[in-house]
């Protein structure tokens, strides 16, 4: 009887373990095309032996574990090229856009075209100086480039507002995904105290890893209790177990700096980041900034070169002095870790003809001590400048006050200080009254004279304050947002093609195939046929004897 009850029980054990399997067979098919969904399978192993008559009879099979068919290599190198991927994507975008905005060589609307409209009109101009029609002409088609510039402008301060707005949404998804997989975590904690393998729960949570890798770059690393734990960058603290360090971002004025990103409101990390949209967004930020700028020095050479010739010109109503352009102002602005209690008061351009069109700072090294520097060359244009509170700080046409506010100058704190910033949606035109277009070098020689206005219109094909012709530096800005948005473009189709690859590679190893899933259920159904067959013959034997005894 006792080798009949073996025997039952061994096909119980059967019957039992088959169902369970076809159970998770029967998950994976119901999951086939749920998304980061890993295949399982039932492992098996035999139950301990029965020692009966000096021999070792096997009782049977039970389920050891509902195993993750996973790769954590692939896994983990599909999170990475998701946010290389991301990265290229989304400063790629921002570059399309800002190349779209200032690429116009081909239209009569565009930069190039209405540059070189302007000072032909200063030829025509110059070839019937007292013509009222050609002056007119002239200040409509100065208008219309200092229209252009103002568009650019503000189509550029626009494409920056909306990555503003980007980075703040990303940002706040950033600790939204943090917050769920520190959740997550939590429930594999409570699941693995039980002696439980929560497979649908790590598929959740390495779904929720690979969006937040898509925004930015991670690294992960699993503690004793199977919790994630995740760092940005290179090495900055995100998710700990169950527990959150909040991401804060620190946003600069529009056209100025750059964002910071604060872990736990303290640790900068943005200059750490190295993939994913976030950092993308705020590359391609700071380059559209800089091309900005770029255009800033176009137009101040512009405005720099035809106002000193204009305002040495006399015009038909024999007055001088005027100046053709209006706009140009000094920008100043205090870097956000100064920590003492100075502040600009003031500031003003003393020589157009002195300007460099470069930036500047103003660096104290002791609280009565500062030197200017060059941001562009590095060169110390004053050293050692001997400060006080409301005395005005000169150097090459530009001049700035700094007043003791709260307290004096920190060492250390700096000011921003820039002759060109803005000039591109601040410029306009000075003059209304065509009789004030100085085309006349001199008095004596109105109303005939043209020398001023040929001056004028040679500065379109000579070398001008920016060293180059004003459609050669407008080519060149061109060229360097060109060469890198093909650049990132050409990059993000390697990238998208790694990321398939990857994503087909997690599918051969993780993914369900129906073809594979039917396989292994008949497989199953054939065993728990022969498990309830071999119940059957169990009881049949069972009831034998039985009979037999009575």
């Amino acid at each position: 009887m006792s080798e009949i009850t073996s025997l039952m029980s061994i096909a119980r054990t059967a019957l039992m373990s088959t169902q369970k399997s076809i159970s998770v067979v029967s998950h994976n098919i119901a999951n086939a095309n749920t998304e980061g969904y890993s295949k399982q399978r039932t492992l098996l192993e035999t139950r301990a032996p029965a020692e009966v008559g000096g021999l070792l009879f096997g009782r049977g099979v039970d389920i050891a574990d509902i195993s993750r068919i996973y790769d954590p290599f692939i896994e983990a190198s599909l999170r990475d090229a998701k946010s290389d991927f991301s990265f290229f994507d989304s400063k790629g975008a921002v570059l399309s856009n800002v190349e779209s905005i200032i690429n116009d060589l081909a239209t009569e609307f565009g930069l190039s075209f209405s540059i070189n409209d302007f000072f032909n009109g200063f030829q025509d101009v110059a070839n019937d100086p007292s013509s009222a029609t050609e002056r007119g002409s002239l200040l409509a088609k100065a208008s219309v480039m200092a229209d252009t510039l103002q568009r650019i402008d503000q189509r550029v301060k626009q494409e920056l507002t909306s990555i503003g707005g980007q980075v703040d949404a990303l940002v706040v998804e950033v600790n939204s995904l943090a917050n769920r997989i520190a959740d997550v975590n939590k429930e594999i904690i409570f699941m693995s105290n039980r002696n439980l393998t929560p497979n649908d729960l790590l598929d959740k949570r390495d779904s929720l890893l690979r969006d937040l890798s898509e925004i930015i770059d991670i690294s992960t690393f699993k503690d004793n209790e199977g919790t994630v734990n995740v760092l940005m960058g290179t090495g900055i603290k995100l998710v700990s177990g169950t527990q959150v360090t909040k991401v804060t971002l620190v946003e600069p004025s529009l056209t100025t700096g750059s964002y910071e990103l604060l872990s736990g409101g303290v640790v900068k990390f943005a200059s750490r980041l190295t993939g994913g949209s976030i950092k993308g967004l705020i590359d391609g930020r700071d380059q559209a900034i800089s091309t900005l700028k770029q255009i800033d020095v176009l137009a101040a050479s512009i405005y720099q070169d035809v106002n000193g010739l204009h305002s040495a010109g006399y015009g038909l109503d024999n007055s001088t002095g005027n100046d053709f352009f209006t706009g140009i102002q000094v920008y100043t602005e205090a870097e956000s870790d100064n920590t003492g209690g100075a502040r600009v008061s003031a500031s003003s351009i003393t020589s157009l003809s002195a300007l460099t069109l470069d930036d500047y700072q103003i660096t104290f090294s002791a609280p009565a001590t500062y030197n200017v520097v060059n941001s562009k060359t590095g060169s110390v244009v004053v050293s050692a400048g001997a400060y006080t509170s409301g005395n005005a700080i000169a150097f090459e046409g530009i001049s700035v006050t700094i007043t003791n506010n709260t307290g004096a100058p920190a060492v250390g704190d700096t000011f921003d200080i820039s002759a060109t910033h803005g000039l591109t949606g601040n410029i306009d035109i000075a003059i209304t009254d065509t009789d004030k277009v100085a085309a006349s070098s001199t008095l004596a020689g109105l109303p005939g004279n043209n020398i001023n206005a040929l001056a004028m219109s040679a500065l379109r094909d000579a070398k001008n304050t920016v060293g180059k012709t004003y459609a050669d530096y407008h080519t060149g800005i061109l060229t360097e947002v060109g060469v890198e948005s093909n650049f990132l473009n050409v990059n993000l189709e390697l990238q998208e093609s790694v990321v398939q690859e990857l994503t087909n590679s997690r599918e051969s190893v993780s993914g369900v195939s129906l073809e594979e899933e039917a396989i292994e259920m008949i497989k199953l159904q054939r065993s728990f046929e022969a498990a309830a067959k071999l119940l059957t013959v169990a009881d049949e034997m069972f009831q034998t004897i039985l009979s037999i005894k009575r």
